[in-house]
């Protein structure tokens, strides 16, 4: 069986901006069942942090959250897609996030990643995603 990278190793990134990024991964259950990547800058400051939990068979919930200061400069874009790779991996094969209506930015990222689905209810709108991102 060949070897495959753990996409939420440890490591930097370098953003679109320029500024660079380290990211950890706090959390990893060995089943897949979780996991957890955080992105620090320089000065050790969590400025990024994103996760998924398994809710039932191929199906997770998934959290993100970026720093102001670091949403244009690609890092939202950057964990999700380490995340879904992880998650992926493991046999998930739906994304699931509960998002408030008025995070238009966090909205917009689901969207272009490729959302399949939203109902809104009560100021929040749920999201799924499907693990593997769409081909092109």
């Amino acid at each position: 069986m060949p070897h495959t990278a753990d996409p939420t190793a440890r490591g930097e990134l370098v953003l679109t901006d320029g500024s660079r990024v380290v990211l950890s991964r706090r959390e990893l259950d060995a089943g897949g069942d979780w996991a957890r990547i955080l992105a620090s800058d320089a000065a050790g400051r969590v400025v990024g942090r994103a996760a998924y939990a398994r809710v039932y068979g191929p199906r997770a919930e998934l959290t993100l959250g970026v720093d102001d200061a670091y949403w244009d400069c690609g890092l939202g874009e950057a964990l999700l897609a380490r995340l879904r790779a992880n998650a992926a991996q493991h046999g998930i094969a739906t994304l699931l996030a509960r998002v408030r209506a008025s995070d238009v930015r966090l909205l917009a990222l689901l969207r272009r990643a490729g959302a399949i689905g939203e109902t809104a209810s009560g100021g929040r709108i749920d999201i799924e995603l499907p693990a593997h991102p769409p081909a092109g």
